[in-house]
């Protein structure tokens, strides 16, 4: 008994290996970009998100890289697949329509190819136009120092906080400024 099957033995091994041949690596979404909370685009400002390298991964190997691509941008908007950034400037008119204090959705399609084999995942994902002004931190704002009154700060405008610390920080309205009210 034991001489038949260290007979077939080779042959069941080489059987398995060519069947994980036909095996398909498949990306999932790892880090959704929804989760990675994108900027508002705004009129006539620059506009910059770099997609984080985990937003896929490969359900095979971890260490596999997924090369990224977008598609369906509106004209303004460009994707650097090497770096993973979206970029552009919005112009006038694509916010034409726009009624004062609003804002346009418009969808991005990411497409994430697993270099193992190239089965790619696609997924739509909606970015957003704001025709409103966005507040700001008053000019004279430092974070370091503003830190500094909730505990221990690592001088580099960051809180040290140990594990499960509690902490609470509260800005008030006086550090921000909206121009466009």
């Amino acid at each position: 008994m034991a001489r038949g099957i260290s007979s077939i033995l080779p042959h069941l091994i080489q059987l398995l290996l060519i069947f994980t041949q036909f095996a398909k690596a498949k990306p999932y979404e790892a880090y959704p970009v929804t989760k990675q909370y994108p900027p508002i685009a705004r009129l006539n400002q620059a506009f910059s998100f770099q997609i984080s390298n985990d937003t896929y991964k490969s359900d095979v190997d971890k260490f596999t890289q997924i090369t990224y691509n977008a598609f369906s941008l509106p004209d303004w908007l460009s994707f650097d697949s090497n770096s993973r950034t979206f970029s552009g400037t919005v112009p006038q008119d694509a916010v034409n329509n726009l009624d004062a204090n609003s804002n346009y959705f418009f969808d991005v399609i990411l497409q994430g190819t697993d270099n193992s084999d190239q089965v790619a995942l696609n997924c739509t994902y909606q970015f957003v136009i704001s025709n409103t002004t966005p507040i700001q931190l008053v000019d004279n704002f430092n974070l370091l120092a503003f830190l500094k009154n909730f505990g221990n700060t690592n001088g580099d405008n960051g809180l040290k906080l140990s594990p499960n610390e509690v902490f609470n920080v509260t800005f008030d309205r006086t550090l921000f400024q909206n121009s466009g009210l």
